[in-house]
C-alpha cells in the first residue's frame, strides 16, 4: 500500500458530496471505494461498458462482482448499474435495478444515463460506493480538501508540504 491509499480511505470515509471533475484522461484509473471497505479499494481502467452487480452460484453475468462487499443483503441486483466511457466523461445508467440507483441521493431513471464526477458517491440498493478519477488534478483537490495539503500526494510522491507546516 502506498502513501495515496491512506488518503483516498480518510476521502472515502468522510465523504462530502461535491463538484469533482467530469473529465476523465487517457490512461486514468477509475477507483471505486465500497463503503467499509475502503482500505481496499477497486481500481478499474474504463475502456468499455462495465456492468456493477452481483455473481453466485451458476449465475455468470459479465459485471464487476461485488457480491463481496454484501450486495445480495443490501439489494443489490445481478445488473444492477453500468459505467461507461463516452468521449472522456464517465457516465452512470440504472439497469432497471429492483431497488434503484443513487447519484449523490438522487434516484436515477433507468436506461438515462448521467455524468459521473469524481468524488461522487453511487448507491446501488443500499451498497454505497465512492468513485474517484486518478487524474494527477483531481488527486491534489480530494487531498488538499481532505487533509489540509497545499497540493497533495501523487502515486505515493509528495507534491508540496502540508499546510500545517508553513
Amino acid at each position: 500500500m502506498d502513501d495515496l491509499t491512506p488518503r483516498m480511505f480518510i476521502a472515502a470515509r468522510e465523504h462530502k458530496p461535491r463538484w469533482g471533475t467530469a473529465s476523465l484522461e487517457a490512461k486514468a484509473t477509475v477507483i471505486l471505494h465500497v463503503e467499509g471497505h475502503s482500505a481496499n479499494p477497486i481500481h478499474i481502467s474504463l475502456t468499455h461498458q462495465l456492468v456493477l452487480g452481483r455473481v453466485e452460484g451458476t449465475h455468470q453475468d459479465p459485471c464487476l462482482n461485488l457480491a463481496a462487499y454484501g450486495a445480495t443483503e443490501k439489494g443489490m441486483s445481478h445488473q444492477h448499474a453500468a459505467l461507461e466511457l463516452i468521449g472522456k466523461t464517465v457516465m452512470l445508467t440504472d439497469l432497471s435495478s429492483t431497488n434503484g440507483t443513487f447519484l449523490n441521493g438522487q434516484q436515477l431513471s433507468p436506461k438515462q444515463p448521467v455524468i459521473v464526477r469524481s468524488s461522487d458517491e453511487i448507491r446501488l440498493g443500499q451498497l454505497v460506493v465512492y468513485i474517484y478519477y486518478e487524474n494527477k488534478d483531481v488527486l491534489v483537490h480530494v487531498l488538499r480538501e481532505n487533509q489540509g495539503y497545499a497540493k497533495g500526494w501523487i502515486a505515493g510522491e509528495r507534491m508540496g508540504t502540508p499546510i500545517s507546516q508553513r
